[in-house]
């Protein structure tokens, strides 16, 4: 059997692992990254477990995926109860967890904390995007409370937005998805403008938009207003032009003058700027092209970055340039997982994407390619898919039995 459909069948065959039943506080079926995670839904792997399950109730026959126990009932409400348990953990602020768990240290911890006035990452921005994906498929808008998406957007414009740049920051570097990212990992509280966060909160609010609209809610234009200022603080702001391309921007810079003994200084020529790069290149560097953001006069640039080893390995996109001070393929044992380097299906799946958009088959070409050996060689030598991969020699690292981001392998090989 061929790599492409070895790992077809697999993941087809796996992805009803990913379903979890309604259990405690956690009212509604829901999905979970694969094995080694009970009773906990975490939010960004359950976005794309949700998205590739669309994309197959959409491309495959339903006989094919009742062979292997999936409908589309089953299916659609796991995806749904997704978003109503998360909607659900809505606090009276707007916060929603950046993961549930029915049981053991975090159930209820996130927003216990919240709640007593700690400074926390709400929800990773994935949750509108999911919405609409389902909606779209369903054509069906009104099966979860929009008001609660807007409340959640709106946390974040009033507790993470940065007035002088019009960009978003992390309250600190715990679960910001890309566990040690090294943009904000380490980093002081409330100082990273994460190119990664803005690009992924530039989608939603277009997806809270398109919600609004769909439901006749006029209160669609004004997410739209907010995602095309933001679209264009992406653009004119994360983008360098000496390196041609965007970084992750540092704003613990102050804009105050200084009075020392009675003199003031600064005054006549104070900080101007809101922020500055952050010229550490990973992966989310190339976020922009996934969100169609990129001018075409800049895609040239930007692709020399991806020339040569620096960033592509044997089996798939390093998820930090080999060159980078900070470069490790360590085998984290726990938290942080290790995104300095190892490849990630996702990492990988993105740019990709971002290739495809802006019209460079060549090199998406070349990623996918990159996968399917890794995947492949993978599923022959182990018999799973684990979290993620050394980019040289394709040995996996840690839990065996992650499916998560692996199940975007199954639309990259079927983007043919």
């Amino acid at each position: 059997m061929n790599k492409p459909e070895l790992i077809r069948q697999y993941l087809l065959g796996h992805l009803k692992d990913t379903f979890h039943e309604a259990v405690g506080f956690l009212s509604e079926p829901f999905l979970v990254p694969g094995a080694g995670y009970p009773d906990e839904l975490w939010g960004w792997d359950a976005y794309w477990v949700g998205h590739v399950l669309l994309h197959a109730l959409s491309r495959y026959e339903k006989a094919e995926l009742q062979e292997v126990g999936i409908s589309a009932e089953e299916a659609i409400a796991h995806i749904q109860g997704t978003v109503k348990n998360f909607l659900n953990a809505q606090d009276p602020q707007g916060f929603i967890p950046p993961m549930l768990s029915n049981q053991g240290f975090f159930a209820g911890f996130f927003k216990n904390l919240a709640s007593n006035g700690t400074r926390m990452n709400q929800h990773l921005p994935f949750l509108a995007q999911l919405a609409k994906e389902c909606s779209l498929f369903l054509d069906d808008y009104r099966w979860f409370d929009a008001d609660r998406l807007i409340a959640y957007l709106d946390y974040y414009e009033t507790h993470q937005h940065h007035d002088l740049t019009g960009l978003y920051y992390w309250h600190n570097d715990l679960l910001i998805g890309i566990d040690n990212n090294p943009t904000v990992f380490g980093r002081p509280d409330e100082s990273s403008a994460d190119i990664f966060l803005n690009c992924f909160l530039y989608l939603e609010l277009l997806s809270l938009s398109d919600i609004l609209d769909k439901l006749g809610d006029g209160r669609s234009s004004i997410y739209k207003q907010r995602a095309d200022r933001l679209g264009k603080a992406i653009n004119s702001i994360m983008y360098d032009e000496h390196e041609g391309l965007y970084f992750s921007q540092d704003l613990l810079l102050s804009h105050t003058l200084k009075e020392v003994g009675g003199i003031v200084f600064h005054s006549a020529m104070p900080a101007s700027w809101g922020c500055l790069p952050i010229k550490i290149r990973f992966f989310g560097c190339f976020l922009p092209l996934y969100c169609g953001l990129v001018p075409p006069n800049r895609l040239g640039r930007m692709l020399k970055h991806l020339e040569g080893d620096d960033f592509l390995g044997q089996y798939g996109l390093r998820t930090l340039a080999k060159t980078e001070r900070m470069y490790s393929l360590f085998d984290s044992p726990g938290n942080p997982s290790n995104w300095l380097g190892p490849s990630w299906t996702v990492a990988t799946y993105l740019v990709y994407k971002g290739l495809r958009k802006a019209g460079a088959n060549d090199l998406a070409n070349c990623l996918r390619g990159k996968t399917i050996d890794l995947l492949g060689n993978c599923l022959e030598k182990f018999g799973s898919f684990y979290e993620s991969y050394d980019p040289d020699d394709g040995h996996p690292f840690r839990h065996p039995g992650f499916l998560s981001f692996n199940t975007l392998a199954l639309e990259m090989i079927d983007d043919e």
